[in-house]
């Protein structure tokens, strides 16, 4: 069961006022926990500014990197990434372009992307210090003449401080 929590003195806690469902598929305060039945991964939003407040949970099934780093399959975001249970990671082993560019998509859809951006632009973009939604891609280091194997790394562990590595092999 989850709710959304209102921050008290700049923290988040169980004792601060929370929103939750209010019977009607909206937000209201102090309202019913929300529930997810299935284990996985989500990606949950809430505007809490809009009227009715509202939500959306929608389930990422599968990551993966798009765009013109990648030397087969630069439309699409497969092979998918695998998620390693113990590191808390997705991870995938792919060759790469220097000079070139890329985004983390989940889903094989551009409905879910993320890139490299300044964290303090806002709302509702914002993933992390170094990350977030429908934003700029990442740039490979090199020259664009040279295919190197990267490992590279998507954490989503921690919310709102997402990260990603590049590890050349």
């Amino acid at each position: 069961d989850y709710r959304f929590y209102t921050s008290v003195q700049n923290k988040f806690q169980a004792s601060n006022p929370y929103y939750g469902n209010d019977g009607s598929g909206s937000l209201g305060l102090n309202g019913a926990a929300i529930n997810i039945a299935t284990a996985g991964y989500y990606r949950i939003m809430a505007d809490i500014g809009a009227s009715p407040k509202t939500y959306s949970i929608t389930a990422i099934t599968a990551w993966g990197i798009i765009g013109d780093a990648k030397v087969f399959g630069a439309l699409n975001s497969l092979p998918p990434m695998t998620y390693d249970a113990a590191d808390k990671k997705w991870k995938i082993v792919i060759n790469l372009k220097g000079g070139k560019s890329f985004k983390f998509r989940a889903n094989n859809s551009n409905g879910i992307n993320l890139g490299t951006g300044d964290a303090g632009s806002g709302m509702p973009d914002y993933a992390g210090a170094t990350m977030k939604y429908n934003v700029a891609t990442i740039s490979v280091p090199g020259l664009s003449t040279v295919t190197l194997p990267y490992v590279v790394t998507l954490d989503l562990s921690s919310p709102r401080n997402y990260t990603y590595t590049l590890v050349k092999q």
